[in-house]
């Protein structure tokens, strides 16, 4: 019989779902011997898919099915249980189906699925069942009770609640405004009508307006605006519920994942799921499960040792791999852990040093903490070798990219011999974003909310006699001003708050002038003419006011070593961006190091040789320099003489950039007053950083030499 088309695309999608549970319950069984439950959900599964095959026409396909039924039931004779090998063939005649429909789906027909062959035998006994990370009560039907919609209908309906929030609450701002407007006026308007006077023709209808307001018409307005509100509330919800989707969609898969590369690595791997029913945005759920894959196939062959390495270690030769998932605050948070092997920090140390990454002495630098992120830099590997599941250093790369594309975080814990922990920070829905809105300066900032992780109010005077640190956990950190790195004025107020912002392995301590409110916001992308603005991930639009530009935390992240110097809050001081000059005859030199620079927040004036730097240090006043050494006229030297020979410049720290880095070169640069070199053929963004940080702060100052 042919296909019958007009209830085939039905059938595809209900049997996708019926392949899911019924691998599922195939696993389980093979791992909880007499799981009756397990075995009722297959065989319930197998007849189903059988019959719905039948019905339009699929006929080897309800011919594999009902092999596989006959199997399950002979099964269910012997105990319920399956061994490895009956277990791999009935997933393989699940391969078969999948692959079928996935083939019908794309509309091509013909024949769809060989003959299943001869039903596996039932095993001899059962064997002794393990315990599993959900009982079999936990049951929920996914895809019970609903109405199958396109998600880009949802897209479109999202967009349309969107507008529609941002205009309910223009119009209840207006609301407010009018009430407080007209408040004044009511009596006035209880007043009798002036019958004489010139005016009186015109200020007749103008004060019967006012009395039908203030005979409760107004007060029937705001009511009407306040339900409008509720109901645009509940819309806005009822649309966020309807792309939740529960994570077993995806997280079921990954059973049948780590038993099968488990066996083809010669690995026992247990796989548990905890938080199967977290739900999270259908669009996020599926740009997640790449990322998800590379960490749980690192898992399986990075993570967990093979048996005999576990004897040896004296523990179980079964590794353990968990994925959790769970809603925290404003988040989803997925973690995906193995009990194995766990991370060598010297090993990623040694392996950033061979790719060129970093130097030896910038490598031990490094806390064992932040060595772990160096794994996800491109084409970083600790493995010498490469196989066909890793080795090749793009897997944590990949995730990193995409968990920052989909505004999220992600952290890495580990222990030596013990464990190592990913751990996934997302956003609830990737259309609205919760954010933390501040002041700093006169503008109002978005803070996401998935990485604010506390706000503590002081008083500019104690934060002051910190000198711009705060105590945080057991360490002390710098706080930096939010308006001083977005290039704005601070105020000299005296009450501050500090906002913690986590991101990573990370905190950094942001100081703002006011806490004003917490609230979800739909996140405007900033055009393509905006794409390079730093430290700005887009924009929201609030009721009562201009666009709100919403922080890049990635961003403010990537360039917070510098912005501990340049902005480190200084109660009192000139509030005004720093200012560096940069001195080179090479227009090539000047462009890249303005453009290092103003990417950590500076503010840069550039000149061509000495002589226009000391013309433009007569004029106005700068931060610090960057120059060259030889030049043409007046060089570096000489400049740095004349620094030094004013005293309003005396402490003003310069910086020498040159290739000319013997022993007497350096002997006449500090000579001459310079405070610190650079070398051109070494030069780097992260030692840029660091030095002019340490001088802007004071704490480099005494330690002359050239940077390595």
């Amino acid at each position: 019989m042919a296909p019958q088309r007009k209830y085939l695309a039905l059938f595809l999608e209900e049997g996708t779902e019926i392949l899911s549970r019924l691998g599922q319950a195939i696993l389980r069984l093979e791992e909880l011997p007499g799981d009756r439950k397990a075995l009722q959900e297959a065989l319930r599964c197998a007849h189903t898919l059988k019959g719905g095959a039948k019905m339009v026409g699929l006929a080897h396909v309800s011919q594999t099915a009902h092999e596989m039924e006959t199997a399950l039931q002979e099964a269910g004779g012997g105990g319920g249980a399956l061994d490895a090998a009956q277990a791999t063939r009935l997933l393989g005649f699940l391969d078969q189906v999948r692959a079928a429909l996935e083939r019908l789906a794309e509309g091509n027909e013909g024949e769809v699925v060989a003959p299943a062959g001869p039903p596996p035998a039932a095993p001899p006994s059962p064997r002794h069942p393990r315990p599993s990370a959900e009982t079999p009560g936990e049951e929920r039907r996914l895809g019970a009770d609903r109405v199958r919609v396109a998600v880009e209908k949802l897209d479109e309906l999202q967009n349309l609640v969107d507008d529609l929030s941002l205009q309910r609450a223009r119009l209840l701002d207006w609301g407010r405004k009018l009430r407080q407007g007209l408040g004044p006026l009511e009596k006035l308007a209880s007043a009798e009508d002036p019958s004489v006077g010139p005016g009186a023709a015109l200020a007749a209808p103008a004060l019967r307006a006012l009395r039908f307001l203030a005979q409760g018409r107004l007060r029937e307005l705001l009511e009407d605006l306040h339900r409008l509100d509720q109901v645009g509330a509940e819309i806005q919800s009822q649309v966020f519920e309807l792309r939740m989707v529960p994570l077993a969609e995806v997280l079921d898969g990954y059973q049948r994942l780590v038993r099968d590369l488990g066996r083809e690595l010669g690995k026992d791997v247990t796989l548990t799921v905890d938080g199967r029913f977290t739900e999270m945005d259908k669009r996020l759920m599926e740009a997640i499960q790449g990322p998800l894959t590379h960490l749980v196939r690192n898992a399986v062959d990075h993570g967990v040792e093979t048996p005999a390495e576990r004897r040896a270690a004296g523990k179980g030769p079964a590794g353990r791999i968990v994925i959790r998932a769970y809603h925290k605050g404003s988040a989803v948070v997925i973690e995906v852990e193995d009990d194995g092997r766990g991370l060598v920090p010297a090993e990623i140390r040694a392996a950033a040093v061979r790719k060129g990454l970093l130097g030896e002495e910038e490598a031990g630098a490094l806390g064992d903490g932040e060595v772990l992120y160096l794994l996800c830099e491109p084409g970083l590997t600790t493995r010498r070798q490469v196989s066909e599941v890793s080795g090749r250093g793009v897997g944590l790369d990949v995730v990193k990219v995409q968990v920052e594309k989909l505004k999220g975080s992600l952290v890495i814990q580990s222990e030596e011999g013990r464990y190592t922990r990913f751990r996934l920070y997302l956003p609830l829905s990737i259309s609205s974003l919760s954010v933390l809105v501040v002041r700093a300066g006169r503008e109002s900032y978005a803070i996401p909310s998935l990485f604010v992780d506390r706000c503590v109010g002081t008083s500019a005077r104690e934060l002051g006699r910190r000198d711009g640190t705060w105590p945080y956990g057991d360490r002390v950190l710098p706080v930096v001003s939010l308006a001083r790195a977005l290039g704005g004025e601070a105020e000299a107020a005296e009450t501050v708050f500090l906002v913690a912002v986590r991101f990573r392995g990370r905190h950094m301590l942001l100081q703002v002038d006011e806490l004003k409110e917490e609230r979800e916001v739909v996140l405007k992308a900033l055009g393509s003419h905006l794409r390079e603005v730093p430290y700005v991930l887009g924009a929201s639009f609030l009721a009562d006011g201009p666009p709100v530009p919403v922080i890049n935390v990635v961003d403010l992240h990537a360039r917070w070593g510098a912005l501990e110097g340049a902005c480190r809050y200084r109660p009192g001081a000139a509030l005004r961006p720093i200012l560096v000059l940069v001195v080179d005859d090479s227009v090539t030199t000047r462009h890249m190091e303005q453009n290092l620079l103003e990417h950590m927040g500076y503010t840069v004036l550039t000149a061509a040789d000495g002589l226009e730097a000391w013309r433009i240090l007569e004029q106005r006043p700068v931060d610090a320099v960057l120059t060259d050494v030889e030049m043409p006229g007046m060089d570096g030297l000489e400049l740095t003489r004349r620094i030094r020979s004013r005293g309003d410049l005396d402490r003003l720290p310069v910086i020498a950039v040159s290739n000319r880095t013997a022993e007497a070169d350096l002997e006449a640069g500090y000579l001459a007053g310079v405070d610190a070199y650079l070398r051109k053929d070494r030069f780097s963004q992260r030692e840029l950083g660091a030095t002019l940080g340490g001088l802007l702060t004071g704490g480099a100052r005494a330690q002359r030499g050239v940077a390595p």
